[in-house]
């Protein structure tokens, strides 16, 4: 039986009500997605996506149970498609149309208050610590070249802001995880969410615009938070490179270029 074929036989176990006609249809696969595979079904009147995972489940930063619970708490809220089940190598949950109203995925300022929102939700999560997180990562991928770790520790040391607490961090918000549906934007592909630091998941969403970080603050950035914002965007490219490495891509990876990052002035 084909993982797809697998997956759909679960659907007795879907949260759907009330249950639809005979059983989910696969219709076609759904373009994008770097690592994972995503089909449109059809049961019924109800349109799902059905996600199966390309990507190790036992991978440094990665819970596929607790994905699907935050995810379902931004549903709540209207940030997020709704999720329906979870097994272990996929994820189903409500197709929604990108009718093409509202703010625009691409437009840096609006993703930038979708992350806002994000960030308000109160749960109650695993708190990815981005150190740990980086151990995690060079353990699993071997040698990097030397010198690195240590930098990017120095920058993982300068994310810190007085006064912050974790939030919950989306930590991939950019134009390809986002959708328009009914004049809104949601976030779609929760698999790395967890508590963690804003100031990272801003950098990630924001990219180089301080409009959008404006955005998101409702007002400029003060020192502190300029000076955690460039640690974080020095240390996204190495984070980026680990990733790569850690599946078998690490020929894609410019380590010159992730030195420089690493190396560019924070202070």
């Amino acid at each position: 039986m084909s993982r797809l074929a697998a997956a759909l036989a679960t659907s007795g176990a879907w949260a759907i009500a009330p249950r639809p006609p005979g059983a989910p249809r696969a219709l076609r696969q759904l373009p994008g997605g770097e690592s994972n595979e995503s089909w449109l079904l059809a049961w019924g009147g109800q349109r799902l996506v059905l996600r199966l995972d390309g990507v190790d489940a036992a991978a440094p930063g990665l819970d596929r149970a607790e994905e699907r619970a935050l995810q379902g708490a931004a549903a709540a809220a209207g940030l997020a498609p709704q999720p329906r089940y979870g097994g272990a190598d996929f994820l189903v949950s409500d197709y929604l149309d990108d009718d093409g109203g509202g703010p625009d995925p691409a437009d840096a300022g609006a993703r930038a208050r979708l992350l806002r929102a994000i960030h308000a939700l109160p749960v109650n999560a695993r708190r990815l610590v981005p150190a740990a997180y980086l151990d995690a990562c060079e353990a699993r991928a071997g040698t990097v070249p030397p010198g690195l770790p240590a930098l990017a520790r120095e920058r993982c040391a300068a994310l810190a802001v007085a006064g912050d607490t974790p939030v919950l961090c989306h930590n991939d918000l950019t134009a390809a995880n986002c959708l328009r549906h009914r004049g809104r934007l949601l976030a779609i592909d929760w698999e790395y969410a967890a508590l963690g630091n804003r100031w990272l998941d801003l950098a990630r969403c924001a990219g180089d615009s301080m409009a959008a970080v404006e955005a998101y603050l409702g007002r400029p950035p003060r020192r502190d938070e300029r000076n955690a914002l460039a640690a974080a965007r020095g240390l996204l490219p190495y984070l980026d490179a680990l990733w790569y490495t850690l599946h078998r891509r690490g020929d894609a990876v410019d380590w010159c270029a992730v030195t420089r990052a690493l190396e560019a002035p924070h202070g």
